[in-house]
């Protein structure tokens, strides 16, 4: 009787160390399982783009979205691959640019001073008025910035637009007595003679606020050496007795 007692603890012992050595391997086999399925996912996340790896994060914002966009339809044009169906090229600039302004539209509203500087520098020289005039709006929400002036001279090398050079004249008021200022007269000297007709006479009816006693002498050099009866000619010298008058008060 002994015996037998003694055989059944044997086996009892025999069965429980077969239970936990079978256990112990299927945790061995779930922990294999479960290290196979995290390396997939990093593989997965390790060959995205860093776009798509921003969403997968929930790191993206509305800003960072925005300036994506942006730069997507900065680019369709050369990529062709720009989200219009008219297959007209002329057409499509349009579009692309109507597109760009709503955004920089939107961009006032959302950036900060760092992303404005980015968006103004990559949009001032656009090849699109409607861009220009909606980048010097986007300028005037932020403080000034001394190379925002070389941008806007540079961007405006090419412009016919008259209410594009009443934006950038608003935007030069912002650097009136500053180391500037003799690059700014330089630039509206020069547009005043030689620049498109609508933006000569524009410059020449909004000259009043910039003129002083340290350039009065070159406008009135200007003026003498522009056509007499022209309307920019007229424009200028009415702008000069104005500030000449309003020194006598």
């Amino acid at each position: 009787m002994k015996k037998l007692f003694i055989i059944i603890i044997l086996i009892s012992s025999i069965l429980v160390l077969l239970f936990f050595q079978k256990l112990e391997k299927n945790n061995e086999i779930i922990s294999q399982n479960i290290n196979t399925e995290n390396s997939k996912k990093k593989d997965r996340t390790t060959s995205l783009k860093p776009s798509q790896k921003l969403i997968i994060g929930a790191k993206n914002t509305k800003n960072t979205l925005l300036i994506q966009e942006l730069k997507k339809l900065a680019n369709c044009q050369s990529q062709d691959n720009c989200p219009f169906e008219d297959s007209d090229p002329r057409a499509i600039h349009f579009a692309v640019g109507d597109a760009i302004s709503q955004k920089l539209q939107q961009a006032k509203q959302q950036v900060n001073a760092n992303e404005a500087a980015l968006l103004i520098q990559q949009f001032m020289s656009f090849d699109n008025e409607a861009v220009r005039l909606a980048t010097l709006e986007l300028m005037a929400s932020h403080p000034p910035q001394d190379e925002n002036v070389n941008l806007i001279i540079k961007g405006l090398k090419w412009s016919t637009d008259p209410s594009v050079y009443q934006a950038a004249m608003m935007e030069f008021a912002r650097y009136q007595d500053t180391h500037l200022q003799q690059q700014i007269d330089q630039f509206l000297l020069k547009t005043i003679q030689l620049g498109p007709v609508f933006a000569r006479r524009m410059v020449a009816q909004q000259l009043l606020p910039f003129l002083n006693q340290q350039n009065i002498t070159a406008y009135q050099t200007l003026a003498s050496q522009l056509t007499a009866n022209s309307a920019e000619a007229k424009l200028l010298n009415a702008v000069i007795l104005e500030y000449q008058q309003g020194l006598q008060h």
